[in-house]
């Protein structure tokens, strides 16, 4: 039997833990990924009028999360970051996005289920 794959997408609404995830992760990347413990992953897209590239950075490094044992199954903490240029406008967004997740640290795998995450909501809304 297959075990299914758990995310957790962080929010400002588990203050907290929102908190710790954001510093973590946000040194991680200001580190310029000089870090052994975490993966990345990057794409670029072009379509619909807009340039967008994804970089995911996954770690199992969660020792430092207070809580963590309140997580059944937690295994590492991710996250997205989007650049977004609209090609009309001329303009750039950047959005980070923060998760938990039942996976090994594997950016690839993280960035496809992230992907695949995203169509399900975006599925369920239509």
């Amino acid at each position: 039997m297959q075990k299914l794959t758990l995310f957790w997408r962080s929010k400002e609404n588990h203050k907290t833990l929102f908190e710790e995830l954001t510093t973590d992760l946000d040194a991680v990347i200001d580190e310029n990924f000089s870090t052994d413990k975490c993966d990345t992953f990057e794409t670029t897209e072009k379509g619909h009028g807009r340039i967008e590239t994804r970089r995911d950075w996954i770690t199992e490094d969660i020792d430092g999360l207070s809580g963590k044992d309140k997580w059944t199954d937690l295994i590492s903490i991710g996250v997205l970051e989007s650049h977004r240029h609209v090609i009309s406008t001329n303009t750039t967004t950047i959005e980070r996005r923060y998760y938990m997740a039942s996976i090994k640290a594997k950016a690839m795998l993280f960035a496809s289920t992230v992907r695949g995450h995203w169509g399900v909501e975006i599925g369920f809304w239509m």
